[in-house]
């Protein structure tokens, strides 16, 4: 099965869909998408938070998974703070427009994904899979 071809180790990491209702619904529904495949998923709607969790556990998250469009700051600045901070980790952005090619040039390594939105569970764990199934 599906099962073999996950490290059940994996850490994923989610934020960033805004705090109304239908945004906390798109967060809790890619939360439950990656559940049952991967060992660990958690939750968080504030991106400070998660700069403070990968701080304080470098290592210990293996994937983020953020929305673009967030209230504090844009998934590309969390993913190029979160990226400096925790280079091994991986981060995909979901969005509903296309990022400019110019942001993506900021982040610091090439760990990162956009998806465009609305992302379904086999691209998440496509783009998921693609970089740690090398």
């Amino acid at each position: 099965g599906t099962g073999d071809h996950f490290p059940p180790e994996w850490v994923i990491l989610f934020t960033g869909m805004r705090i109304v209702d239908d945004e906390e619904m798109i967060a809790e529904l890619h939360r439950r998408m990656l559940e049952g495949v991967v060992c660990t998923v958690e939750s968080t709607l504030s991106a400070k938070e998660i700069i403070e969790k990968i701080s304080a556990n470098i290592g210990h998250y293996d994937v983020l998974i953020t929305d673009q469009s967030m209230p504090e700051m844009k998934g590309t600045s969390l993913a190029k703070e979160v990226l400096e901070i925790d280079p091994a980790m991986v981060v995909l952005i979901c969005t509903g427009q296309p990022i400019k090619p110019e942001q993506l040039d900021l982040l610091p390594s090439e760990k990162f994904n956009v998806l465009l939105k609305p992302v379904t569970k086999e691209e998440l764990l496509d783009s998921v899979k693609g970089f740690f199934l090398t």
